[in-house]
């Protein structure tokens, strides 16, 4: 997977047209302050200098650009300057797109499709379809982006325009690219430069270089990756294009981070950093952010590392969000029915219209008289129907309030069994319990049991959730209780072999195969000598100790039926002070959210702890909780999450 999303590898086709047919406009103030001070009319004269303005800031500052070339589209409007109305749109679409905001970008690129195919202007199109195809790629819509470069491309290939082809050969060697088919896109990414070679494009010859950088950069060819960036960025000083300077500078500081050169790495990421910051560039600030935070954790300045990181997450979370995916998504959706639908009018004939017509008028008055009979007989249909929906809705409703008192009495016998805050504190002074039931009740449950000068303590995760996952939780638990008030065990080892015999009693009592159990940490603390003895059923607990964080793993298998069980094994740890102790479930790591839809994972999971383990424990909580938030966003929680921490 690359380490940072190339936003600069796509070619806006607008701006390339802008760049090669225009002499290039170096802004001035001069015309701000005309703006401001002349008497122009609300007539086209100021839209022109809107646009003006737009064009001079749309390489230098995106949000400037943004500002002017919405002034001119509102005028346009009102004025109905229709190539004023066009030119803004153009320039809307170009600064969205720089900005991150994709959603706006898209649904002007159909608004300007839609007007260009009412005056069949086959060329816009056609840079529309270029352009749709590349937002497309942003959001990973990638066989819709593949979709509509197609169209541009065949369209260019018939006209043996090699600029248009080039565009269409680079944006679909990306989108290979993204799919780690590095051979194809290395294939297009080739004849890309050579078409641009051929015409002198010097812009697209250092886009596509850096591009082919990338992908060697993927491939570990390290030498061939910095070859072409740094051809690429010579091109980019040459012809004065900072967006692609930055860009740039970013691959070959991803790329120095990859070979060990660290500090060399930085001086590129930041100056990449502030040169789009002055542009506006979001999404390219996020990425760098990105790979800045891989440096300073590879460094193991954690401090600097996690601020990036929550720069980076922030900033992604804006561009990539779920709504934008959707909205994208949907405009697709719809623009390829209206498409669709036009197509079906278009081979409709006359002749067959005149027909249809003659057999409608028949028809309507024998429809008109199957009405009148519907229409008495619906009415006392409709009356039955409707008195039978409302009984049915009371019943429904009654079972439905039914149910849920019963799971919330559930829940009020299962939180009965969870041991107080109040005895968690009392057993350790500094601790948290961080608990998030999926539903109402859960299957993970934590606890614990004092004996004399020692602490018994466990987090355990039973098979399901809800309301079947409480049910196992209620077995299990009562087989720890048992295994130490019954049987008078106290070692972590033989409480989970006792508790596994007795949940295999209790399930085998029925008729059914039932195979349920749970993985648990259990942990014995000795109050006077700090030692700790640990047995596992595939959940590992984790210590950290001066900023190290150590992994004590569990035997490989649940507590409850399973084939070729072995007694647990305890594992002793002499605990010092200030070592903080973590107990957990899978719930956490599991959950999916973030920018892409993907699983937390553990090593996500390690790192905020070594990040906030130095912080008090409810401090600790309340930061566990809003990275969980976060990265959940509206994405449906999966699992329970349960996680105890507690400082010695």
């Amino acid at each position: 997977m690359k380490t940072r999303l190339i936003k600069y590898c796509f070619i806006n086709f607008y701006l390339l047209l802008l760049f090669i047919n225009l002499p290039q406009q170096s802004f001035s103030n001069e015309k701000i302050v005309k703006l401001e001070s002349s008497s122009l009319n609300q007539d086209t004269s100021k839209v022109n200098l809107y646009i003006e303005i737009a064009q001079d800031y749309i390489d230098t500052n995106f949000v400037m650009a943004l500002k002017y070339a919405q002034k001119a589209n509102n005028l346009s409007q009102k004025i109905n300057y229709q190539s004023g109305y066009i030119t803004s749109l153009r320039l809307l679409s170009d600064a969205n797109d720089y900005l991150g905001r994709y959603s706006e970008a898209q649904e002007i690129n159909f608004k300007m499709l839609d007007h260009y195919k009412k005056i069949n202007d086959e060329e816009e199109i056609h840079s529309t379809n270029i352009n749709i195809g590349i937002i497309n790629y942003y959001q990973e819509n990638y066989d819709q982006s593949i979709d509509y470069t197609f169209r541009a491309l065949s369209y260019y290939q018939n006209k043996d325009d090699l600029t248009g082809i080039s565009i269409c050969y680079n944006n679909l060697a990306n989108v290979y690219s993204d799919r780690l088919d590095y051979k194809t896109a290395l294939k297009y990414y080739f004849k890309a430069l050579a078409l641009d070679e051929e015409t002198n494009n010097k812009d697209g010859i250092a886009l596509i270089k850096g591009n082919i950088g990338e992908v060697y950069i993927e491939l570990q060819e390290f030498d061939k990756a910095l070859k072409f960036l740094e051809e690429a960025l010579a091109i980019a000083e040459e012809i004065n294009d900072q967006w692609q300077q930055a860009n740039l500078m970013s691959g070959l500081g991803n790329l120095l981070f990859k070979k060990g050169q660290q500090e060399d790495a930085l001086n590129y990421l930041f100056k990449a950093l502030e040169i789009n910051q002055k542009l506006g560039a979001v999404a390219e600030q996020s990425e760098i952010y990105q790979i800045i935070y891989q440096v300073y954790e590879t460094r193991k300045q954690f401090d600097k590392a996690f601020y990036y990181l929550n720069l980076y997450t922030s900033l992604n979370d804006s561009v990539y969000n779920k709504e934008t995916v959707d909205k994208i998504a949907e405009m697709n959706a719809i623009y390829e029915i209206e498409e669709k639908e036009e197509e079906l009018r278009n081979q409709e004939e006359l002749a067959e219209y005149q027909k249809n017509q003659k057999i409608a008028l028949i028809l309507s008055l024998v429809l008109l008289l199957g009405i009148v009979f519907i229409s008495i007989r619906g009415n006392l249909t409709k009356k039955k129907i409707n008195e039978t929906l409302a009984q049915q809705k009371i019943l429904i409703e009654t079972k439905n309030r039914d149910i849920t008192d019963s799971i919330q009495y559930a829940k009020q016998i299962q939180s009965a069994i969870l041991p107080s805050d109040e005895t968690i504190k009392k057993l350790f002074a500094s601790n948290f319990v961080f608990y998030k039931p999926k539903d109402i009740v859960a299957g993970d449950f934590y606890w614990a049991l004092e004996l004399p000068n020692q602490i018994l303590f466990a987090v355990a995760d039973c098979t399901g959730h809800g309301v079947p996952g409480a049910m196992v939780s209620v077995v299990c638990n009562s087989a720890l209780n048992r295994a130490v008030k019954e049987f008078n065990l106290n070692s972590p080892a033989k409480i989970l072999d006792k508790a596994t015999e007795i949940v295999i009693e209790t399930f085998e009592k029925s008729n059914s195969n039932i195979k349920d159990g749970m993985d648990i940490a259990l942990c014995s603390f000795d109050k006077e000598t700090n030692e700790l003895e640990y047995a596992g059923a595939n959940n590992s607990i984790y210590l950290i100790r001066n900023g190290e964080l150590i992994e004590t793993k569990a035997d490989k298998q649940p507590v409850g039926k399973f084939v070729n069980s072995k007694p647990f094994t305890n594992k002793q740890i002499k605990l010092e002070k200030n070592d903080s102790l973590y107990l957990f479930t899978d719930g956490y790591s599991d959950q999916f959210g973030g920018p892409k839809g993907k699983k937390y994972k553990y090593k996500a999971f390690k790192q905020l702890l070594i990040n906030i383990h130095k912080k008090a424990m409810n401090e600790q909580k309340q930061i566990i909780y809003k990275s969980f938030i976060d990265w959940q966003g509206n994405l449906e929680q999966i699992d329970d999450v349960c996680i105890v921490g507690i400082r010695i």
